[in-house]
């Protein structure tokens, strides 16, 4: 069975709107490029992506490409 994983995006104005993120949930803004990850008290920023194929470094073992 095949999963869906949801990302809240848009920008950054719109994200802080949401609030804060459920635990593990992402948020991308997409006007700053900023990769967000909530543990359910507050958001935590994890990087940013650069240029036009965006990739960001989150840890040694994991990253997200967004294309």
């Amino acid at each position: 069975m095949a999963q869906t994983i949801q990302i809240k995006r848009g920008m950054k104005a719109e994200l802080t709107s949401y609030g804060v993120l459920k635990a593990g949930e992402l948020g991308f803004c997409s006007d700053t490029k900023e990769v967000y990850i909530g543990d359910g008290t507050s958001n935590s920023m994890e990087g940013r992506c650069p240029g036009p194929k965006p990739r960001v470094q989150l840890q040694d073992s994991l990253a997200v490409c967004i294309t």
